[in-house]
């Protein structure tokens, strides 16, 4: 139903019908991950939507939380909950849980490269700044270079918010080694532009 359906959402009778059908979904199956992140993406839609209109959004996010918790109790070593969670929790602007979430599943993420740059892009987010050069000075120091294109734009992107603007000069050609296409050239210049500088 969601995938049939999901391309037509244009107003909020829209997502409510939808948000019920993942709701009904989740209710079968609450360990399914797939299903949780259907639908806690569509009670996400409802929290931002609420907060742009400055209604009540308490109910949603409690329910947000407690399939988070509950998914923690259930998985308490799967990272990604943890990533999950704590993105959600910035999304709508509780960056201090957020960080408090991160925090919490810091020894699993030091478990994988990939992890680490995806947690020090969650640190940029919630504008912990020296949180992700800090753990990508770790990952570097245990030989883990950043291992694709994305996580080579996140450390450029850390560094210019550390404003070690010399070793992001340094980052940049090293990116285009790699690949020197339309398209990252363009992810570079809006890495260069959100982090407060010219192309």
């Amino acid at each position: 139903y969601v995938s049939q359906n999901s391309g037509g959402i244009n107003n909020m009778d829209q997502i409510n019908k939808i948000t019920a059908v993942t709701k009904k979904a989740y209710e079968k199956d609450p360990l399914d991950l797939r299903i949780v992140n259907i639908h806690t993406l569509f009670l996400t839609t409802i929290i931002k939507t609420k907060i742009n209109q400055n209604l009540d959004y308490s109910q949603e996010k409690n329910e947000v939380d407690k399939i988070y918790e509950d998914l923690l109790i259930q998985y308490p070593e799967f990272p990604d909950i943890y990533i999950n969670y704590s993105v959600f929790l910035s999304t709508i602007g509780d960056k201090q849980k957020s960080l408090e979430i991160l925090r919490k599943g810091k020894d699993l993420f030091a478990k994988s490269s990939r992890l680490i740059y995806v947690i020090a892009n969650a640190y940029i987010y919630t504008g912990e700044n020296t949180d992700a050069l800090n753990l990508v000075r770790a990952a570097q120091k245990e030989g883990w270079p950043p291992p694709n294109i994305d996580a080579q734009l996140l450390f450029l992107r850390v560094l210019l918010k550390n404003n070690l603007v010399e070793e992001s000069q340094k980052a940049i050609p090293e990116i285009l080694k790699l690949d020197n296409s339309a398209e990252t050239i363009n992810k570079i210049n809006e890495v260069l532009k959100d982090s407060g500088f010219s192309k």
